[in-house]
């Protein structure tokens, strides 16, 4: 009886964990995301948790719910989103590498600089973003041309 009590109590704390968070895979994440729903937990306030599901929300709006239709501002989107939700380390990584690899996004890294250099949420990829900053800002003036207020 007590091994049963055992491998019930394991099976279950199982379960539980599975359920905690969605673990992105970088070949699927636009699929992924699609079928996305942000969990609140207690490090994230009421009203960070409200806008970065907006944002997911908008995203999937935006994209037609298509993973075909993402784009580079989806992608930076989507990546501000996990930040403010706290998302796990590897899911973060995954969605910047996601907006590093989309063309133009080079533009943004720039443009965002001194924005990711103050605004704390952005410490987890601080290193990686300014590294690719340094790539950016390495390469010919014309790639580098960018009005935000189009935006």
């Amino acid at each position: 009886m007590e091994n049963y009590l055992f491998i019930l109590c394991i099976i279950s704390m199982y379960v539980c964990n599975a359920q905690i968070g969605m673990e992105f895979e970088y070949d699927n994440f636009e699929n992924q995301l699609l079928t996305y729903k942000p969990l609140h937990n207690s490090q994230i306030s009421k009203k960070d948790f409200d806008y970065a599901n907006m944002i997911i929300r908008e995203t999937k709006s935006a994209t037609a719910h298509n993973s075909k239709n993402f784009n580079l501002s989806d992608y930076f989107n989507v990546l501000v989103a996990f930040l403010m939700l706290k998302e796990s380390k590897e899911n973060i990584k995954i969605a910047f590498e996601k907006f590093k690899n989309t063309e133009g996004s080079c533009q943004y890294i720039i443009s965002f600089e001194k924005s990711v250099e103050k605004n704390p949420n952005y410490s987890i990829i601080r290193e990686a973003y300014n590294k690719e900053l340094g790539k950016c800002k390495a390469k010919p003036d014309q790639e580098k041309l960018f009005d935000i207020s189009v935006f």
